[in-house]
């Protein structure tokens, strides 16, 4: 249960970005998408394991998952209106906090 806490913290801290968008533009996600590829990139190519991180990627193999949310963070912000990439982002964020809150409540996976 203390994975699942540190994922919904980090599903909140996507609300930090999206706000801190609104005073910095887009240089911000879109430097950290930059700064988890190259982390993804080290990981996956040279057997780099960041200390904290690594105990909660769920799949070694394949990106993490921070990285492709960022992606789809500035592709919405560089795509559409500010205020449309908002609700986007927004639905994504909770509808997924949600998503993860109700299905480790459920305690029941499905295959």
């Amino acid at each position: 249960m203390k994975k699942e806490g540190f994922r919904h913290i980090m599903q909140l801290a996507w609300l930090i970005v999206l706000i801190l968008f609104f005073y910095w533009g887009i240089w911000l996600p879109f430097v950290l998408l930059i700064i988890f590829l190259i982390m993804d990139i080290a990981r996956l190519s040279y057997g780099v394991k960041f200390p904290y991180i690594h105990k909660y990627i769920r799949h070694k193999h394949d990106l993490f998952t921070p990285t492709y949310t960022m992606l789809g963070m500035v592709l919405a912000l560089a795509v559409f209106d500010k205020s449309i990439a908002a609700i986007a982002i927004l639905m994504m964020i909770f509808g997924d906090l949600a998503a993860n809150f109700f299905g480790v409540s459920a305690k029941r996976r499905l295959p």
